[in-house]
């Protein structure tokens, strides 16, 4: 996979596949005599257990949110359409606070999952990520 430079940030290079495979993700960048290398630690792939599609939820209170996955990454974030979570540990849990989740008949409900890795070869600052993104929709809200 081919990394291209994000043109709205200078010096940030990414790159999106569909699909998902787990595993180590190595990268190796070369510049003349120069070579940095680093890998980082794709998290495997979870399943979000509630609420689950076409479940009928409550506007009048938390949403609680919950997902099953083999390992935890290092942090997690759940979003709606309207509204999303700082990062938080991912312990396979959180929730869309009260006053959040608003009525809407087709919401969607998604929980990303990322690791990250700062290799002492590249240069300060570098940071590798590699995240997943799950989602159930629609999610009904009254």
């Amino acid at each position: 996979m081919s990394l291209t430079e994000d043109p709205s940030t200078p010096g940030t290079y990414r790159a999106q596949q569909s699909g998902h495979a787990a595993g180590t993700y190595n990268l190796s960048v070369t510049r003349g005599l120069d070579v940095a290398a680093g890998a980082v630690d794709m998290p495997d792939a979870h399943v979000i257990t509630s609420p689950a599609s076409s479940d009928t939820v409550s506007s009048n209170g938390a949403l609680d949110v919950a997902w099953t996955r083999a390992a935890a990454a290092q942090e997690a974030w759940i979003d709606t359409k309207d509204w999303t979570t700082g990062s938080q540990a991912d312990v396979g849990s959180g929730k869309v606070p009260k006053g959040h989740n608003h009525p809407n008949s087709d919401q969607s409900v998604g929980v990303t999952r990322r690791n990250s890795s700062n290799p002492s070869s590249m240069a300060a600052g570098s940071v590798l990520r590699a995240s997943v993104r799950v989602s159930v929709e629609p999610v009904i809200v009254q």
